[in-house]
């Protein structure tokens, strides 16, 4: 998303309503962040945001497992802890296809203790003033919409079908422009590939040489966030990285255009020696054994 310029101030939220240029600017987590607002963290499956002092939200979509709600809850209670005004809340789960009972279990678990907590986590003059709940259609809105209903809170909260009655009701129909904006940001992160793939290219596109900051970096995410989204798929860094390294090194001896020499180099080995010990361990065979059986198989 475009660079821009947070609406903190009235001018600002002029402007915005007149052009839509007030855009968000994407971080990879809240560390640093400007506590009045102007930026959203995006996740696999969800993103949150804070557009100025006064209104702040989420967006999810797709179906959201309980990994997923444990580190929205997190980020949540960390944005809480930095809010400097009262804020209104926008949650947009129109873009849902699922909602588990454990997510719900877990969602639920935190709205419960933030309002136990809300005191310490937001300060005085700092809490929720309002929550507008966007829900999407069929089954899974109809979940969505009825559990919010139910749901027991210390402030207003209602459902809405519409983004436009949802910030009328909010009295913020100024942001409508950037959330607009910040839902195109979603619909795109919910097209791209999963974690895995997004890291395999990356790591084949620079040769395997990245280090996990700049995976991470590249990736819009923390190390430790990398670290932790990669362990709960059974896998590491550092699998990652070799085995991308690998798929490298047999697709270029498979090609037969580099020396050995080249090749190790290509993936980060400075020693050949090293690169065919590297190799052999976890393939069982040589460079140049791997290269002559694929050059008798293309004979």
């Amino acid at each position: 998303m475009a660079d821009g310029v947070p609406c903190n101030d009235d001018r600002l939220r002029r402007a915005h309503a007149e052009n839509g240029r007030c855009a968000l600017k994407q971080r990879a987590d809240l560390t640093g962040t400007d506590v009045r607002g102007g930026w959203f963290v995006a996740r696999d499956r969800f993103l949150v945001w804070r557009l100025d002092p006064a209104l702040e939200g989420v967006v999810a979509w797709g179906a959201p497992t309980r990994d997923d709600a444990v580190e929205l809850t997190r980020l949540l209670e960390e944005m809480a802890t930095h809010r400097v005004g009262p804020a209104a809340n926008l949650v947009d789960f129109s873009r849902l296809s699922a909602m588990s009972e454990e997510v719900f279990a877990t969602m639920a678990d935190f709205t419960a203790r933030f309002q136990t907590l809300g005191a310490d986590l937001s300060k005085p003059g700092s809490r929720r003033t309002r929550e507008a709940v966007l829900h999407g259609g069929g089954m899974v809105g109809s979940v969505v919409a009825g559990a919010y209903d139910v749901m027991p809170h210390e402030y207003p909260v209602k459902t809405f079908s519409s983004l436009d009655e949802a910030l009328d009701w909010l009295s913020r129909t100024d942001a409508r422009p950037s959330l607009v904006a910040l839902g195109r940001e979603a619909d795109a992160l919910a097209s791209s590939p999963p974690l895995l793939l997004r890291l395999q290219d990356l790591l084949l596109e620079r040769r395997g040489t990245l280090d996990l900051a700049e995976a991470a970096e590249a990736l819009g995410r923390p190390s430790r966030t990398l670290q932790r989204q990669l362990k709960l798929s059974d896998t590491s860094f550092h699998a990652e990285r070799e085995r991308a390294r690998l798929q490298l090194a047999r697709s270029l001896l498979e090609r037969g255009e580099l020396k050995v020499i080249a090749v190790a180099f290509e993936v980060g080995f400075r020693s050949p020696a090293h690169f065919s010990r590297w190799f052999k361990r976890h393939t069982g065979l040589t460079p140049a054994e791997l290269r002559a059986r694929a050059s008798t198989s293309d004979a």
